[in-house]
């Protein structure tokens, strides 16, 4: 990792960055002073996202079902700040059609932007901030997280999963000062 002259600005990542819940996210953690790093598949949202926060932030066009892509943008931003305080997993995605009419490879890709890429970028993450001592990884789940969903049974798995994996994080490393939620 490389010293940067805004070492006390917190970084943020933030996964799934230009759409609706992370927009919001981004502009809210901007105004608080985080540097920010986005993270998304829309490389139009991407930008419309910089330009309308500043040039001070970071921003990556990533796969995050990647898992090699998402080690690399770890790597990246922390070579830049030395540093990642805020892990924000928003990315998702939910298929509009009947359970028995989606492909195999279609609920597989539900499963890995909802789940994988979650668990990728905390996998990339935790070194950093087991160093650091601190750190918090949060997951936008959803309702369907706590209620079995009849239109959308591997979404509510999928995000299941995650609420699962996040409250057991917390239990894992609040020792080193990483919270979860």
């Amino acid at each position: 990792m490389t010293s940067n002259v805004n070492e006390g600005q917190p970084v943020a990542l933030v996964t799934g960055a230009g759409g609706g819940i992370g927009r919001a996210i981004v502009t809210k953690l901007a105004g608080q002073g985080f540097r920010i790093a986005l993270a998304d598949i829309s490389e139009n949202s991407l930008e419309i996202l910089l330009q309308e926060i500043g040039s001070r932030h970071y921003s990556y066009l990533i796969d995050l079902t990647d898992s090699a892509a998402v080690i690399n943008m770890v790597d990246n931003l922390a070579a830049k700040t030395g540093r990642i305080d805020l892990l924000i997993n928003n990315a998702g995605t939910v298929i509009f059609k009947p359970f028995e009419k989606c492909s195999v490879e279609e609920l597989c890709h539900e499963n890995a932007v909802n789940y994988l890429s979650a668990l990728y970028c905390i996998k990339a993450v935790l070194p950093l901030m087991i160093e650091a001592g601190r750190g918090s990884l949060i997951a936008v789940s959803s309702l369907g997280a706590f209620l079995p969903m009849s239109t959308s049974p591997n979404y509510t798995a999928s995000k299941a999963a995650l609420r699962g994996l996040m409250l057991s994080l917390n239990l894992a490393f609040r020792e080193h000062g990483i919270h979860s939620g």
